[in-house]
């Protein structure tokens, strides 16, 4: 059943991505601005799509479970002694307006992602 499930939800965002890269091309958008850029919905919905499917998502890989113990117990991180002071201060930023981990991998995936398309 998890297989089924991964194929529809992976299969769906690669779906969502290729459609909306096509369309870019079709039209052969060249953004003037970083408005125009971000407010353009061949962009906006894959990014919005990826971020979503990317913040709920719960016992993916190895890492997924260990980021959210980090996020709730933040005494066992060792971001900090690796030098990741932004990834820490997301972590703390999200942490200090009572929200959950979802905002938090929401706010990593668009970083991610965002700079992957922007470039």
């Amino acid at each position: 059943m998890l297989i089924l499930q991964s194929l529809l939800i992976y299969g769906f965002i690669i779906w969502v991505m290729t459609y909306n890269a096509n369309s870019v091309l079709k039209r052969r958008f060249i953004p003037q601005n970083f408005k125009q850029f971000i407010m353009d919905r061949n962009v906006f919905i894959p990014v919005l799509v990826f971020c979503f499917f990317a913040s709920i998502r719960w016992g993916v890989g190895v890492d997924c479970n260990s980021y959210m113990v980090s996020f709730y117990d933040i005494s066992r991180t060792s971001s900090l002694d690796k030098g990741e002071f932004l990834f820490t201060g997301i972590q703390r930023i999200i942490r200090e307006l009572h929200l959950s981990h979802v905002p938090f991998f929401f706010t990593l995936a668009i970083l991610q992602i965002g700079f992957v398309y922007y470039g």
